[in-house]
């Protein structure tokens, strides 16, 4: 996405990077949860001012540390797994 890896479940993006940022997708409790709990925590913006809802960006204290990062990354997968999937659309 936006030129960068990114990855899915049943088309749900799940995860990715854009430039040197690492964003997670998480259900809202959890982005409330993950914002509290870590210091530099910060909403995905891939163009300033375009906040995408339900993501989040992870900072290096996070993702440098193997147990937060699991933790976060299974919180992410085990949320988007509960989305419907996304229908193909026909071209």
């Amino acid at each position: 996405m936006f030129g960068y890896p990114a990855y899915f479940i049943n088309g749900n993006m799940f995860a990715g990077i854009h430039g040197e940022k690492l964003f997670l997708r998480l259900s809202q409790s959890e982005v409330e949860e993950i914002m509290n709990a870590h210091l530099n925590v910060t909403c995905f913006e891939p163009m300033p001012g375009r906040a995408m809802a339900g993501y989040v960006v992870l900072p290096k204290s996070v993702y440098s540390d193997e147990r937060l990062f699991n933790k976060w990354i299974h919180k992410s997968i085990k949320y988007v797994s509960t989305l419907p999937a996304k229908q193909k659309t026909k071209k």
